[in-house]
């Protein structure tokens, strides 16, 4: 009977040895599992965040500038009237183009002042240094011969009002052009050609918009904020500025202080970069064109004595009718 009790004794001890090795085994294996869960789960972080992190350095810069830099605001560069804006220019009116110089008569043009020519459809009046009147069909003109008047031609829709220091107005209705502006280069200019408009102060200071590519350029004392389909750009009067590249996401603010934060596909990166410089103008308008200063011209004639009249003889020459004939 004890033999018994003693030998189910020491089998039950044995089960339970045996029971808590098992027991055990699978916890350390199951800790192995997962610290190696762990680690691979780690590996993998790492190796994608250095996946993620592989970004172009160039990817990072404004086209054409270094790293850190935000772009210039583009110049306005206006285009031209499309007339002949010579200052010099002349209305010309030439009487001698019908007469040419024959044997005996010789015809030259001669300036007129203080006097008028009509010839067909033309009229003109002609004062001192190029100032008088001037009609000829579709045009118009009144001139002090010093650039001011008034012209105007209703074929090609062109108006110019302009006083002597270069104010005044232009417009040309054919075009879509107009112009108004002061003596120290301020005013408005608006131009259908290119959808241009422009609003400036003599400080350089004003609105430029630009409806083809949707650009809008604002100057103010401290600020210039350049927008149009492609990016934006922010300059300050205390060396701080941005750059947002619309297409890309590249974007870059600098502080204005010697650093700049460069944010791209969620990513920023801190470097050194310089304050900007403040300084931007917009171009200042130029003086309506010249009206032009009149230059009419009548005919002398000069008929050779010997045409008409023998050495020392005042009778005329029987041969001198045909001579007159030509003259007429």
């Amino acid at each position: 009977m004890k033999k018994s009790i003693i030998l189910a004794s020491v089998l039950a001890v044995s089960v339970l040895a045996v029971g808590c090795g098992k027991g055990a085994d699978k916890t350390e294996n199951k800790e192995s599992s997962s610290a190696v869960v762990e680690s691979s789960k780690e590996e993998t972080t790492e190796e994608t965040t250095k996946a993620e992190s592989k970004i172009n350095e160039d990817e990072l810069k404004a086209p054409g500038y270094a790293l850190g830099e935000i772009p210039e605001v583009p110049v306005v560069v206006l285009p031209p009237l499309g007339i002949d804006e010579n200052a010099d220019a002349k209305i010309k009116m030439d009487a001698t183009k019908s007469l040419s110089s024959v044997p005996g008569i010789t015809v030259t043009p001669v300036k007129v002042e203080n006097d008028q020519i009509i010839r067909g459809t033309t009229s003109v009046q002609v004062g001192e240094n190029g100032s008088g009147q001037y009609a000829d069909g579709n045009t118009t003109v009144q001139t002090e011969g010093d650039g001011s008047g008034q012209y105007i031609d209703s074929e090609k829709g062109i108006t110019i009002q302009r006083e002597t220091d270069g104010s005044g107005q232009y417009l040309d209705s054919n075009k879509g052009i107009t112009l108004q502006v002061e003596a120290d280069g301020s005013g408005n200019y608006s131009d259908d050609r290119y959808g241009i408009n422009l609003m400036v102060d003599a400080d350089g200071t004003g609105l430029y918009t630009k409806s083809e590519t949707d650009l809008s350029i604002s100057v103010d004392a401290q600020h210039v904020i350049y927008r149009d389909q492609n990016m934006d750009i922010e300059v300050n009067g205390d060396g701080s500025g941005s750059y947002k590249n619309k297409k890309t996401g590249l974007g870059i603010e600098n502080d204005g202080k010697g650093k700049a934060v460069i944010t791209f596909k969620g990513e920023e990166k801190e470097v050194d970069a310089k304050p900007l410089v403040f300084s931007y103008k917009l171009p200042l308008l130029s003086a309506v064109p010249a009206v032009p200063a009149i230059e009419a011209n009548s005919i002398m004639i000069t008929l050779d004595s010997g045409v008409l009249f023998d050495v020392d003889k005042y009778n005329i020459r029987p041969d001198a009718e045909e001579t007159l004939n030509n003259l007429a």
